[in-house]
């Protein structure tokens, strides 16, 4: 049996903005703006928006990388609506956290050096903050050939998940190195096996009785591709069921819903899986945010 897991500071952060009151929210309370946490946390959103809290707080705990479907398919509308979603997205993770985020694409590499110090993957484009700089990457890349999502997630999971057990044989403190979350956008069943890879990563982190919030993995379908939308849902069964069905809560998925009743994001929050009319950076927050407080609420409850 795992040892008890200790407060960190990042916990404590998240308990102090984002826990639900005991007290029924005053219907004077400010409304909810449209990046505060969704549906399933409504009572945390009005308090957090009665109090001032800033909605993306969470931003500054974590380090962010994005995993950018570059396949064939993804050419036009989709290659611009993801390039919009993150012009518009890293400011504001860069206003939280000046390291910037960083991007990979499944098929295009750059000659940067892996960065072992800071378990960071090498072919990519770390440190970015700028809008601009994120158009001057989507002018350079091309999307062609296929979608193996598993091969390059491993990629990026295997100097951090490498640093991480290290730092934590050293110093015995779970809780040594920033959390990670990991927003992969794709329009098109991967070719391989995308399950495979975060099992592998949940075992690691149980292991080391890391945080439940550690590493967390947000799966984001651009365009309406039935496939994809299969592929996505049947992953996500997979994860919950069978020999899986005990295993560590880290992936969130979010599939394309034409249905004239969503607005822009119609969610299940419990088991991470939530629909999307369209692929904004509202969407994206929303969802990644949901699954830090998701996470974070059964810390808590391991602890009651």
């Amino acid at each position: 049996m795992g040892k008890p897991e200790s407060k960190s500071p990042i916990s404590s952060m998240f308990s102090r903005a984002f826990r639900r009151p005991n007290a029924t929210p005053s219907s004077t309370a400010a409304p909810s703006d449209s990046l505060a946490p969704p549906p399933s946390y409504t009572e945390a959103t009005s308090h957090s928006a009665s109090t001032g809290e800033d909605p993306h707080a969470f931003l500054s705990a974590f380090d962010t990388i994005f995993l950018i479907d570059d396949s064939a398919s993804m050419r036009g509308s989709r290659w611009e609506e993801t390039r919009k979603v993150l012009e518009a997205i890293v400011p504001i993770c860069t206003a939280h956290d000046e390291d910037g985020v960083d991007i990979y694409f499944l098929n295009h590499k750059t000659d940067q050096p892996e960065d072992r110090a800071k378990g960071s993957a090498g072919t990519g484009y770390r440190g970015v903050r700028d809008p601009k700089h994120v158009q001057s990457i989507f002018d350079q890349v091309q999307p062609r050939n296929g979608t193996l999502t598993a091969r390059r997630l491993w990629y990026i999971l295997r100097p951090y998940t490498n640093l991480y057990k290290k730092k934590v044989d050293e110093t015995g403190d779970e809780t040594c190195l920033k959390p990670l979350n990991i927003i992969v956008i794709t329009d098109g069943a991967p070719n391989d096996e995308p399950d495979q890879v975060i099992v592998k990563v949940a075992k690691i982190l149980d292991d080391k009785d890391a945080p439940l919030y550690q590493v967390g993995i947000q799966f984001f379908q651009v365009g309406n591709d039935p496939e994809a939308t299969k592929a996505l849902r049947d992953m996500d069964d997979q994860l919950s069921s069978g020999n899986n069905a005990g295993m560590r809560d880290i992936v969130d998925t979010t599939t394309f819903d034409a249905r004239p009743d969503l607005t822009k994001t119609g969610t299940s929050f419990l088991r991470g899986r939530h629909t999307s009319t369209q692929l904004t950076s509202e969407t994206v927050l929303k969802v990644v945010l949901g699954a830090v407080v998701r996470r974070l609420d059964r810390v808590e409850t391991r602890r009651s």
